[in-house]
């Protein structure tokens, strides 16, 4: 149908006209209206399932050795691929629709949002032999398009949960019957007088929940994941002061690039900003670990503490995963950790900023509509969202029913010792396995003596052996 569409369109009077303001964008509108950015990114993560839960679907029923990082690129670059060339198809037929109404250019056309596609297409479409039926059959495929979508949300739901503890000992067909019954009934308010309005909103909203998902999902993975084991190896005081000092910077950045008046004043004034709060934070961090390392001679290092506090965590991710999905690259892990975060908490702020054409800002005003229901009902989702991650922070133990049964992760509940004076039978290394979960204990510095390194594994033995005894 699309190259049915593309193929009729680029055909047509004032098709070309069309795809000339296509290509020629103007790109201005990136800075004079930044407010685009994260609606962008927004669109992005909803044509490709992110956030959703949609892609871990999908991806469960794949084969257990499928390439998942090349199948996320082609899936990535099909999806944009496909909106270039539905961007000829939609532009060349605004071009003839120009003609059509005697408009002097297509930013003329009284066509936006839904009305772009059931207001271009149908003319197109109605131009071929049998035009009518061609016509019926774009809305059936609109119709399956939408049906389409609810079947990957339904699975991003029913999969997840029926690999729960709570879920996984009912039949799937109940699950989905029940989670569909509740579907049709939240939908009801679509089919009202106001439906359109309750549409809008809910979209307009539902980019901020998508935006603080994935970067909720970038933080867990990036910052928190084996973050008890960060702890236990470098300390909560300098596992948190280097937190505060990567994302504090950003956050201060925000509020004042955000919340000034003067554009010009506000540019400058945040870039300082983020740049003194990030030297301050390292500076402090920096402090914390030669502390440490003073105050325990022999096990530390800057290189290997600096390892464990910045790239440690999610470079165990990615061997982990690694062993389930397969290859990621390295630079997964510093983009997860170190820039999605902090971009997506750029575009939110960015978002919530925005202003409508009576100087408000959008959110909470959007579209004029009133409050209640329309704006209060958008709010409520992205409240209900941060209300999830942040209560899984705060009682961990409330979603115990969620964990997964037979996970593939390879259990991280124990721990390698190894001493050099003891050796096994065939002249290795001899390894034991302790509890409870560590990381690996710290490789001793050159300068210290062989006696404190092997005096230290033996303490932890002892506290091993002494835990198991209470087991």
């Amino acid at each position: 149908m699309l190259f049915l569409m593309l193929g009729k369109s680029v055909s047509l009077e004032g098709s070309q006209e069309g795809i000339q303001a296509y290509l020629a964008s103007d790109f201005s509108v990136l800075v004079d209206k930044p407010e685009v950015w994260p609606k962008a990114v927004s669109q992005i993560f909803f044509s490709i399932g992110i956030t959703f839960g949609i892609m871990t679907a999908y991806g469960s029923h794949c084969k257990r050795d499928e390439p998942a990082f090349m199948n996320s690129c082609v899936i990535a670059f099909s999806n944009s691929l496909f909106s270039f060339i539905a961007g000829f198809a939609v532009f060349a037929a605004l071009g003839h629709l120009a003609v059509l109404e005697d408009a002097e250019d297509i930013n003329d056309l009284p066509f936006a949002g839904f009305g772009l596609v059931f207001g271009s297409w149908p003319v197109v479409l109605g131009t071929l032999p049998g035009g009518e039926h061609w016509i019926r059959l774009l809305f059936f495929m609109l119709f399956c398009l939408g049906i389409d979508s609810a079947f990957s949300f339904m699975e991003g739901f029913l999969i997840c949960a029926n690999d729960t503890i709570f879920f996984g000992s009912i039949n799937p067909k109940y699950t989905a019957m029940v989670l569909t019954a509740l579907a049709w009934l939240f939908s009801l308010i679509y089919a009202t007088d106001a439906g359109l309005i309750f549409l809008d909103t809910i979209d307009y909203y539902i980019n901020f929940v998508m935006l603080l998902v994935g970067g909720f999902k970038c933080f867990a993975a990036g910052w928190l994941y084996n973050i008890d084991e960060q702890i236990d190896s470098c300390g909560a005081q300098l596992v948190f002061t280097y937190m505060v000092a990567s994302f504090g910077p950003v956050f201060l950045a925000c509020i004042v690039w955000f919340s000034v008046a003067d554009a010009q004043t506000a540019l400058w004034a945040g870039f300082v900003g983020l740049i003194v709060f990030y030297l301050v934070g390292l500076s402090f961090t920096a402090y914390l670990i030669h502390k440490k390392m003073k105050n325990n001679v022999g096990f530390w290092s800057w290189k290997s503490t600096i390892y464990d506090l910045t790239l440690r965590n999610v470079t165990d991710l990615r061997t982990d995963l690694s062993g389930v999905v397969g290859y990621l690259p390295y630079v997964w892990g510093l983009l997860i950790k170190y820039f999605c975060p902090h971009i997506i908490i750029v575009l939110f702020s960015l978002g919530c900023s925005a202003k409508t054409e009576t100087g408000q800002t959008q959110f909470g005003h959007y579209g004029s509509y009133v409050f209640f229901p329309f704006q209060l009902l958008g709010i409520l989702t992205i409240v209900f969202a941060g209300f999830l991650f942040i209560s899984s922070l705060v009682f961990p133990r409330m979603y115990n029913w969620c964990k997964k049964a037979d996970s593939p992760i390879v259990s991280k509940n124990a721990t390698i010792h190894m001493a050099p004076e003891d050796k096994s039978d065939d002249g290795n290394a001899a390894f034991s396995m302790t509890q409870p979960t560590l990381w690996p204990p710290k490789k001793a510095d050159a300068s210290a003596t062989n006696n404190s390194v092997h005096d230290q594994w033996v303490q932890e033995e002892e506290w091993a052996e002494g835990e198991e005894s209470k087991a």
